[in-house]
């Protein structure tokens, strides 16, 4: 809810994933327009966003790496998470 809070869409909102990790194949079909990979519950770090760029859905798109913590923890970090969310969304044609 927080990336349609700041102007972009889920594309896992009309089945919400409640396990990690996605399914690669899952993901692709999607056809996102934006990737955001975080450090929580996935640890994810510079060298994955190399081997995303390794499919071509992913080669066109912005992969952002982004603090977990802005979309798993609700709370004082709400306000930052949608102050960061609106950035990278903002930059979407």
């Amino acid at each position: 809810r927080l990336a349609e809070a700041s102007g972009g869409v889920n594309v896992f909102r009309g089945e919400p994933i409640h396990e990690f990790p996605v399914e690669m194949e899952d993901l692709i079909e999607r056809n996102p327009e934006l990737l955001l990979l975080s450090g929580e519950p996935a640890p994810f770090r510079k060298r994955h966003v190399t081997k995303f760029r390794h499919y071509r859905v992913f080669s066109r798109i912005p992969i952002h790496l982004i603090a977990g913590e802005l979309l798993t923890r609700y709370g004082p970090q709400t306000l930052e998470a949608l102050r960061s969310l609106r950035k990278i969304y903002g930059g979407l044609p």
